[in-house]
């Protein structure tokens, strides 16, 4: 193949194909019809001289060399598409940009609603599609389908991860555990103590059945088996299970924050010993020179510097160069 005679929207329609190895999905996500990717792939199998997928079975098939295109290609036009997002100059109240951002259910309603007061305030044409964390996530910033991804410790495994130097870190922010009630109903008199927290029933977070938090998984190791009167999907759902019921949850300060006043329910001191969380922020490094995307970064750091009660993250990485080791 020569590369001053190639098309490169054919190279556009190439990186779908390596990715979907289907004509039907990949004209869906391109927005083209199945035989104007079914054209192009008869021109591609022509300039490299080569099938580079083959039909087996009911699917399709990479050949050999499809397959070694697959992440010099993906990585090419990533930064193709970064230089050509480029501006010398940035300014945040005239930029119209999109952005995919996924973040875990917790980072939600914590994160979420003052980054964009922030970007109401100063980028009004900036946009966030904010999606639900996923076991893909790392793959899903490798191939650009998010521009952020925030995690926190203690969650589901995160699958994918590299070290190839190209995943970028930094923490936002670090939290310890306490233990909401409706303490009118359960009558607690005097400490909350450890005997008290094991003979509470208790109402936990799982996000999926088959996944146990990081509350549970200390649980176990520590030998005990409080009674789980209730099981919710999500720490909202779960802080509205707690009022009149005298369920006890373990949570963030920073999800208690948000709810116990309005709730009406009691704050106190986790009083078994739970490792603390870490709340934490990556994206791909081919994005280091895109300002819109470093704002973007700095808007997450300053939605939880606005969270004035609370102890920054301290003793971890703070340089957001740093990589994934």
């Amino acid at each position: 193949m020569r590369f001053d005679r190639i098309d490169l929207n054919l190279l556009r329609v190439f990186n779908v194909l390596l990715l979907e190895r289907n004509v039907t999905r990949a004209a869906e996500r391109l927005g083209v019809t199945q035989q104007a990717v079914s054209n192009s792939l008869r021109k591609l199998r022509e300039e490299f001289d080569d099938s580079l997928l083959v039909r087996v079975g009911h699917g399709m098939q990479l050949t050999p060399l499809a397959a070694s295109l697959i992440e010099p290609l993906r990585e090419a036009m990533l930064q193709l598409e970064s230089a050509l997002s480029h501006r010398p100059s940035f300014d945040p109240a005239t930029t119209s940009r999109n952005f995919r951002v996924a973040m875990p259910h917790y980072h939600s309603f914590v994160l979420l609603p003052r980054a964009l007061r922030i970007l109401a305030a100063e980028a009004p044409l900036v946009n966030l599609r904010v999606q639900a964390v996923s076991p893909n996530d790392l793959i899903a910033l490798e191939r650009g389908d998010i521009d952020l991804l925030t995690t926190e410790d203690g969650a589901r495994p995160t699958a994918g991860e590299t070290s190839d130097g190209k995943t970028c870190r930094r923490v936002l922010f670090e939290d310890d555990f306490v233990c909401l009630i409706d303490q009118a109903v359960a009558r607690l008199t005097g400490e909350f103590t450890a005997e008290s927290y094991l003979e509470l029933p208790h109402c936990v977070m799982r996000p999926s059945p088959e996944i146990k938090m990081q509350v549970e998984q200390k649980w176990k190791e520590l030998g005990v088996a409080p009674r789980v009167a209730a099981v919710a999907p999500g720490y909202a759902v779960m802080m509205f299970t707690l009022p009149g019921t005298g369920l006890v949850a373990t949570v963030p300060r920073r999800v208690a924050h948000v709810f116990s006043s309005s709730l009406g329910l009691q704050v106190n001191e986790c009083p078994i010993p739970l490792e603390r969380q870490y709340g934490e922020l990556r994206w791909r490094r081919r994005h280091d020179g895109d300002p819109a995307h470093a704002y973007l970064r700095s808007v997450l750091r300053r939605a939880v510097e606005q969270d004035g009660d609370r102890t920054p993250a301290s003793g971890l990485i703070q340089d957001p160069e740093e990589t994934l080791a």
